[in-house]
């Protein structure tokens, strides 16, 4: 069980969550066209830390969630950090 206390969402920049950033976009399968790439630009990022490391982040414009990443080694518990970020930033 994932205990949720340990894990913080916060606003960011884009800088500020670089590294996972690039892993996201390293691991699609195909690059992103120029709409998503200007969407991720244009939206307000909030990264997921536990234990002081980012280990995703969300995208969000108004009230839309456009990206959700949450890095390999946590994917077990996404969902739950989706739940959580959702309802921290919409």
């Amino acid at each position: 069980m994932m205990n949720i206390e340990n894990i913080k969402i916060k606003k960011s920049f884009h800088v500020e969550i670089r590294d996972v950033l690039d892993a996201h976009l390293n691991s699609l399968a195909y690059p992103m066209d120029s709409f998503l790439e200007n969407s991720l630009t244009e939206s307000e990022i909030f990264s997921i830390v536990k234990e002081d490391a980012i280990i995703g982040y969300a995208a969000v414009q108004g009230d839309y969630l456009f990206f959700f990443h949450i890095i390999l080694q946590e994917f077990k518990s996404a969902l739950q950090y989706l739940r959580n970020s959702a309802k921290a930033v919409i």
